[in-house]
């Protein structure tokens, strides 16, 4: 699952000055303790250019995706909006 989040003052194309975080949220997240983890989302929510993410943990999707993009039955689904909210149009649970 890819997920994007950008700050509204600088959403848009990468390029021009604009930073982007590219982030792959897997098993070794999983693997942090909570203060680890909590330090590890602490530093990605002050981050406020974009981030593209790789990740399977709902809790962490819930909390930080703005946009998703999602590989379904071969076809790439653009979802803006929260990650409940992609849940919600794709009928998942």
């Amino acid at each position: 699952m890819l997920v994007w989040r950008a700050s509204t003052a600088r959403a848009g194309p990468v390029g021009g000055g604009a930073r982007l975080l590219v982030s792959g949220v897997g098993r070794a997240a999983q693997h942090l303790d909570i203060p680890a983890r909590e330090r590890f989302e602490q530093a990605l929510a002050s981050f406020e250019e974009t981030i593209l993410a790789v990740a399977h943990d709902r809790y962490f999707l819930a909390r930080f995706a703005e946009r998703v993009l999602a590989l379904r039955d071969g076809r790439l689904i653009d979802s803006p909006g929260r990650y409940d909210a992609f849940l919600r149009a794709n009928g998942l649970p």
